[in-house]
């Protein structure tokens, strides 16, 4: 009898641990900053080492640390989460970066999901190259943003957070601008859940978030990076990501 009811135990322990296990869901991405590209069409989207990317929902933190490839890989309880990056200076290069924010991710029990975040260079100190050339010092400050909120045919309330050095707007349209200098691109950014987007220009109609974007234009959707140079987005539909469309044929990372 004793040794029926330690077997029990310790199926009931086990099933305990595999349901657990299952309630999890699993993130995983990168931290990245964008170099200066001088070609219209061209890309360079550079992966950081070292950086923390801290989770946090209701009480729960979580922090992990990217590999020298720039990646990193959790497992979190399902739930809504704010996800915020910080970089050392010795993440790929010797200078400070401004840390990354993104909020509202909604982490789904047994689901994988691909969240990275962009990182701007903050300063690089003054330095001088083996040849003789000298680089001034170099400072870039945060870039602003902004919340806009829809309310969809079905009820929902849906808000997506902007990031952007330049803005202008007309009673019907917000266009938002992003930076770039010899040192870095700083892309205008677009995020709502899993959804990401990073383009040179945004324009945004208000009435219905409908979105146009285009330039270096990097979007993750959760499950995958696609670039290409032209997109458009409509956030008042019931699955945004169904309504992406590319003007030009992307490709897919």
């Amino acid at each position: 009898m004793c040794k029926l009811s330690n077997l029990i135990l310790v199926i009931l322990v086990s099933l305990g641990i595999s349901q657990a296990q299952g309630a999890m869901g699993h993130l995983n991405g990168e931290v990245w900053y964008r170099p200066f590209v001088r070609d219209i069409n061209g890309f360079e989207n550079r992966a950081l080492a070292r950086c923390e990317v801290l989770f946090q929902s209701n009480g729960i933190k979580k922090q992990t640390v990217t590999d020298e490839k720039g990646r990193y890989s959790v497992d979190l309880p399902g739930g809504t989460y704010d996800a915020k990056s910080s970089c050392p200076a010795n993440a790929g290069m010797s200078g400070e970066f401004n840390p990354s924010v993104r909020s509202g991710i909604v982490v789904q029990s047994g689901k994988e999901t691909m969240i990275s975040l962009i990182v701007s260079i903050k300063r690089i100190p003054k330095n001088s190259a083996p040849n003789g050339d000298h680089e001034p010092e170099y400072r870039r400050s945060v870039l602003k943003s902004e919340s806009l909120e829809i309310r969809t045919p079905d009820g929902q309330a849906r808000k997506i957070l902007v990031r952007y050095a330049l803005r202008s707007s007309s009673k019907e349209l917000a266009e938002y601008q992003g930076k770039r200098d010899s040192r870095q691109d700083t892309p205008v950014s677009i995020t709502f859940d899993s959804l990401a987007i990073y383009a040179d220009r945004v324009s945004i109609e208000k009435r219905k978030l409908h979105v146009h974007a285009s330039g270096h234009l990097v979007i993750e959707d959760g499950k995958q990076r696609r670039q290409g140079n032209e997109a458009t987005i409509e956030f008042d539909a019931a699955d945004p990501v169904s309504t992406i469309k590319f003007v030009d044929r992307p490709a897919t990372f």
